[in-house]
């Protein structure tokens, strides 16, 4: 309990400093950063939305970034993404459009199914958006990682198109099957369901 009340003493000094200029869009946007460096999302989240009171003092596209941030820590990642699509919308040419694309396939990947199995029309969103990531921003800090994403991604598709393919065969419905496995062979060629997929089509035809 003593411990609570140690931490609960030093957050509540630490934000102290903070009220005597909350009347100003730099106190406020301060305070609400310090908040967010603290991460505490939620709270930082109600204060950057009173940030945006201030219109026209400077802090519009850093707060509404730190808004669809702090969506993202919260895990709410439609909000997030909604919130980051609206800063690409009002801030095209943004210094930071390469994060912000980059948090947008996270908010994609954070929500997709584990397994190929299920619904994977957010890989399909996904995989659209890391192209564009790749292709625009090739120098972007955490360009590999976002390959290693995409090529995750295309190996999920790949196997939800051969899950399809092999279905149709067990059920000897032969020309569904092939086509199904030739997709795979054309469309999926740098993914690790070829050599399954030509089997398949071997058996099909």
């Amino acid at each position: 309990m003593k411990g609570i009340l140690v931490i609960l003493f030093v957050f509540l000094a630490s934000c102290s400093k903070y009220k005597s200029d909350l009347s100003s869009a730099r106190g406020n946007f301060e305070y609400a950063n310090h908040l967010f460096e603290n991460k505490q999302y939620d709270l930082a989240l109600e204060a950057f939305r009173d940030v945006k009171k201030y219109s026209g003092l400077g802090y519009a596209a850093e707060t509404d970034l730190k808004i669809a941030d702090s969506y993202f820590f919260l895990r709410s990642y439609e909000e997030a993404l909604y919130s980051y699509e609206r800063f690409k919308e009002f801030y095209p040419t943004h210094k930071k459009s390469d994060y912000v694309n980059y948090q947008i396939v996270l908010c994609y990947y954070n929500r997709l199914p584990k397994t190929s199995d299920r619904d994977l029309t957010l890989a399909h969103n996904l995989l659209e958006t890391l192209d564009l990531l790749i292709k625009n921003y090739p120098s972007f800090e955490k360009i590999e990682e976002a390959k290693l994403k995409r090529k995750k991604i295309r190996n999920m598709l790949a196997q939800k198109e051969l899950g399809v393919a092999d279905f149709y065969l067990k059920t000897k419905n032969y020309n569904s099957a092939l086509s199904r496995y030739l997709v795979v062979t054309k469309k999926f060629q740098d993914t690790n369901a070829v050599p399954a997929s030509l089997l398949g089509a071997g058996k099909a035809h």
